[in-house]
């Protein structure tokens, strides 16, 4: 038991300023009008509380909760169980999940 309480209690102890963090998000996420196509472009995918990029899906939040579209998107990869069967495909690729700052409006479907 004290040895998962030791491994328990730090990692509960960092969700605290992680918490506070997400509350930002949260509140942009107010604004935000539902169902709209949204591009995924994080420029800091980091948190110095985690090693691993959490904040680089988090837009997909506002996919589940405000029924938008979010791209890039692992849906319109074939071998998933529920696809975006989108007419105009994918619109920003993966690639830019990791340089958003390579955006471009007119080569990566800005205006969509």
């Amino acid at each position: 038991m004290a040895l998962l309480a030791t491994w328990l209690l730090p990692n509960a102890v960092r969700f605290v300023p992680f918490a506070c963090a997400v509350q930002a998000f949260e509140e942009i996420m107010e604004v935000m009008e539902p169902g709209k196509n949204v591009a995924l472009m994080i420029m800091d995918k980091r948190s110095g509380l985690f090693l691993t990029p959490v904040y680089l899906r988090f837009l997909a939040w506002y996919q589940a909760t405000r029924h938008g579209i979010v791209d890039f998107n692992f849906a319109d990869f074939r071998p998933q169980i529920v696809r975006n069967w989108s007419e105009s495909g994918p619109r920003i690729g993966e690639e830019l999940t990791w340089t958003p700052w390579q955006f471009q409006w007119d080569r990566d479907g800005g205006e969509k």
